[in-house]
């Protein structure tokens, strides 16, 4: 994939370009992982993902790590935000579509 190479130089060279499962590539640099996919798979693990202009690749999700999902899925209900849950992966989910189109997970670290 040409945007892991671009995301490569950005990270000066320190950053390792690995292929993972079902046609990903993970680009590790320190306490950051990004990973690339293609769009049948950032269906699956985001939902419906939004296409970017002229077909071009695009972020379709960040994941954050945190402490607490339930402490994190509190902040969510009090806040009124839209959000699923997915109990067999361990992550809360707020939609691409809520979050203007790009998926937001968050898992316990």
């Amino acid at each position: 994939m040409a945007t892991a190479g671009l995301y490569e130089r950005l990270f000066d060279g320190e950053a390792v370009i690995q292929p993972g499962g079902e046609g990903e590539y993970r680009l590790s640099a320190g306490k950051t992982t990004l990973l690339f996919v293609d769009p049948a798979r950032a269906k699956a693990l985001y939902g419906p993902v939004a296409q970017g202009d002229n077909g071009t690749e695009r972020m379709v999700g960040l994941e954050f790590a945190v402490t607490s999902l339930p402490r994190t899925e509190d902040h969510f209900r009090r806040a009124l935000l839209a959000y699923q849950t997915d109990g067999q992966r361990r992550r809360l989910l707020i939609p691409s579509g809520e979050a203007f189109n790009v998926a937001l997970v968050f898992r316990e670290r």
